[in-house]
């Protein structure tokens, strides 16, 4: 094996070792406190930059995790890796808050079988996230001591917060069938755990007094209680892929796929307890108190079927532009928010994005060979806010997205950037959030024998 080899290979051991140990977050956001979390896409960088689209057409110089069956068009040894950065504002009626977070993403390995015929695929990456903190006010609490002018001393604040999510390790494979028509078989393992929390706070104002029995007692009042859920899930997840390729004039091309997720059972354990917890710098009450509400080692849940089909048009080597649509229904999905206020739905969504290289063979420009990209999408959500009325508003989502691969070689850096809006309506969270992807894809020719290395 080459030194090149040896050092492509290196690095992806590294990433996978250092995956394990970083928590692959979005920035905080309320509405992961549903349902399983907020959905990561993916596509790869080269999809992220044209609005995620990917379902009917790709580029061999690629990895394709939308549809496996648009891996027939790799032909040599291709590896991805990526990482991105999340930066979300919260805003509701009175407040906002920025957060951010960045992380390794995905590792792929595609490479030939037969070369133009079949291709092999393995990859793991971040299928949810889970990572909010929502602040539910602060309030006098009267049944406590009570100051001489009758106000209170002890306060409580309520929030909720979780974290966690659930990862995929895949295996795929796209046969090329003919000229015209490919097909795919995906299978990924599903599998990571959460936690959503429910906290009470107590704080007694008297607990700095400088009469030491006074600060005693207030520090007993000085604590919190937590309605603790954590879930812990696995399972096998299918989906099935194919795309028709049809010849519309010279190097022109006209593609339509389609991408089905057979819908996934998935099994585990969830354990519910309530935690009474001492509050930070408390030296009198070092302990905490755990008190187990439920144990279930055969926990269920499920992840709904989900539909794509796209449209794409291209030119050789030159641009490309697509259309694509997902549908997932949420609606009968058992989720466990910690609130009433929330529930899942119908989600949706619709996606256009191009592609264009104004010389992939050019010796003379080196940006004439950079593949340029571009896209916007909107989508319906399936989170679905609560009204009091008894109906339900459905969170939507727009947004726009660019990038760019550049040539390093045989290899590639690409980059894209997305910006977009998450709004609820009046009685909800609004999000502005930005979202950066860099990912590196590395060619060669592996498996096939040589006269000469």
């Amino acid at each position: 094996m080459s030194k090149k080899r040896i050092s492509v290979v290196s690095l992806v051991l590294l990433w996978i070792a250092c995956s394990f140990q970083a928590a692959a977050q979005m920035a905080q956001t309320p509405y992961s406190s549903m349902g399983i979390g907020s959905l990561n896409p993916q596509g790869f960088a080269s999809n992220q930059g044209k609005a995620g689209v990917g379902i009917a057409q790709s580029s061999p110089w690629f990895i394709n995790n939308l549809n496996p069956a648009l891996l027939s068009n790799v032909n040599l040894t291709l590896i991805e890796v990526g990482g991105s950065y999340d930066g979300r504002t919260v805003h509701d009626e009175q407040y906002s808050q920025f957060s951010g977070s960045g992380n390794l993403s995905y590792i792929s390995i595609a490479f030939p079988i037969m070369a133009g015929k079949w291709t092999m695929n393995f990859g793991f990456n971040p299928y949810s996230n889970i990572n909010y903190r929502i602040n539910q006010g602060t309030s006098p609490v009267m049944t406590g001591p009570l100051a001489p002018d009758g106000s209170a001393y002890i306060y409580r604040s309520q929030s909720l917060q979780g974290e966690g999510g659930l990862r995929t390790a895949y295996w795929s494979n796209g046969v090329r069938l003919n000229k015209n028509f490919s097909i795919g078989l995906k299978a990924s393992y599903l599998f990571g755990f959460y936690t959503r929390e429910q906290i009470s706070s107590y704080r007694d104002e008297r607990a700095f007094d400088l009469d030491p029995s006074v600060a005693e007692e207030a520090f007993r009042f000085s604590y919190l209680t937590a309605y603790q859920d954590k879930i812990s899930v696995s399972d096998l997840a299918v989906q099935l892929g194919g795309r028709y390729r049809g010849k519309i004039g010279e190097k022109k091309w006209l593609n339509i796929g389609l991408t089905y997720d057979v819908q996934a059972d998935l099994s585990g354990s969830r354990e519910i307890a309530l935690e009474r917890r001492v509050s930070t710098g408390n030296p009198y009450a070092p302990e905490v108190i755990r008190q187990p509400i439920l144990d279930d080692p055969g926990y269920t849940t499920d992840l709904p079927a989900k539909l794509g089909v796209g449209l794409a048009f291209e030119k050789e080597y030159k641009y490309s532009i697509a259309l694509d649509f997902t549908q997932q229904d949420w609606s009968n999905h058992l989720q466990n928010s910690g609130s009433d206020a929330y529930s899942l739905g119908n989600a949706y969504k619709l996606a256009l994005g191009g592609e264009f290289t104004p010389d992939m063979f050019s010796v003379r420009s080196y940006f004439s060979r950079v593949a340029y990209r571009a896209g916007l999408s909107f989508e319906q959500t399936p989170y679905l806010i609560l009204n009091d009325n008894g109906g339900s508003t459905n969170v939507t989502e727009m947004a726009v997205s660019a990038g760019a691969s550049f040539p390093v070689g045989y290899n590639f850096l690409s980059v894209a950037g997305a910006a977009g809006v998450r709004d609820g309506g009046d009685n909800a969270f609004r999000e502005n959030y930005f979202q950066i992807t860099l990912g590196v894809t590395f060619s060669e020719r592996w498996f096939i024998r040589r006269k000469y290395d």
